[in-house]
């Protein structure tokens, strides 16, 4: 007898290259996971049969299934799945999901947006996970919120959460179906982050933060997808997902203190910002280590992420250890004076293209 261990749990994940088509996943999530769940539907039938209760029948009418990605640390590797598997998609050639090669070095550029007046095409993942007993699998694997948060002196955090057609055996022997590879990453540092807040009309990487006047920050996802189940299929799975709306917001918490426009106080400060309900064009940029044969301008790992923003409520005091603080929670919608900002971007800067994908 084979008992189940947890630290024998393993993610494995891998781009689909049609939507609800198993592929093999090979390459394991760098992080902590729940199992997966098995969200079929299970209807008992109502009837008279002249039997007090009645009967034990029961049919399934519907297959579903979800898994969560616990909150773990971030890294400049992974992260770019996880926004495909969101709905944000790519500027370049269509199914260019590996991002851009730059020049004849290593480092590769990837820009994923958030959709705006159109959506892109469905970008869908295998996932199998189990322990040392038995492995399931999760084909057309979407994400259905995913957040990013980072505190000074702390990694970057991620989670996610996925939905997708249904949850089984990855095979009869319950095995995964090939042996896992972990692959390098690097950890993404909050404190190695700069932001900017510009007020609009106006460009991005206007408005440079003073150092220490954020000490965390929050973004937070919810891409929202209407799964399909047709009567022409000739399946209980769903047929494909459709990805109706997205919702953007966060918050920022500030050191309570007065900094010309970027200070919390002040009568020109955030709060009075918020009071005035100025727009501004976020910009929060983190930096990696070298990329070995990186191309000039591009020689470091980088997170870069654009948005439009309006705050919407903040805070009262509060104080970390008797030093004051105020949180400002803030929208993220497009914003008809910036148009060329659309719903904003993101983008990364690693070495070579995603295992992942």
């Amino acid at each position: 007898m084979t008992q189940g261990i947890k630290e024998l749990r393993s993610i494995r994940l891998k781009r689909e290259a049609t939507n609800g088509v198993r592929v093999v996943p090979r390459y394991l999530w760098r992080g902590n996971g729940d199992m997966p769940e098995d969200g079929r539907e299970v209807m008992e039938v109502e009837e008279q049969i002249g039997i007090l209760g009645g009967s034990n029948r029961t049919v399934i009418p519907r297959l579903a299934g979800q898994i969560s990605f616990a909150d773990t640390e971030a890294t400049f590797e992974q992260l770019s799945d996880l926004l495909l598997a969101a709905g944000l998609g790519t500027t370049t050639t269509s199914g260019n999901y590996q991002g851009t090669m730059l020049g004849a070095g290593s480092s590769n550029l990837q820009e994923l947006v958030f959709p705006t007046s159109t959506t892109f095409p469905v970008v869908s993942y295998t996932i199998e996970a189990g322990n040392n007993v038995e492995a399931e699998v999760l084909p057309y694997a979407i994400v259905t919120s995913f957040t990013l948060n980072g505190a000074g002196g702390e990694p970057l955090r991620y989670s996610a959460d996925w939905t997708a057609r249904y949850v089984d055996r990855t095979n009869d022997s319950g095995s995964f179906s090939a042996v896992g590879t972990i692959p390098d990453v690097e950890t993404i540092l909050a404190s190695r982050g700069s932001i900017w807040l510009s007020d609009t009309p106006t460009d991005w990487g206007t408005g440079l933060v003073p150092s220490g006047n954020i000490l965390s920050f929050e973004v937070q996802v919810e891409s929202q997808w209407e799964w399909k189940y047709s009567v022409d299929s000739g399946t209980t799975y769903p047929y494909r997902a459709v990805l109706t709306s997205q919702a953007i917001s966060g918050q920022f918490t500030f050191e309570h203190q007065v900094s010309g426009t970027f200070g919390m106080a002040g009568t020109g400060g955030v709060k009075q910002r918020w009071r005035d309900q100025v727009a501004q064009l976020m910009q929060v940029e983190f930096v990696g280590g070298t990329i070995a044969n990186g191309t000039a301008g591009y020689t470091n790992k980088k997170l870069l992420l654009r948005l439009p923003i309006k705050y919407l409520q903040i805070s009262g005091l509060d104080d970390q250890n008797g030093n004051d603080i105020v949180q400002a929670s803030w929208v993220s919608r497009y914003n008809p004076t910036t148009p060329a900002a659309g719903r904003g971007t993101i983008q990364i800067v690693r070495s070579g293209t995603s295992e992942l994908g």
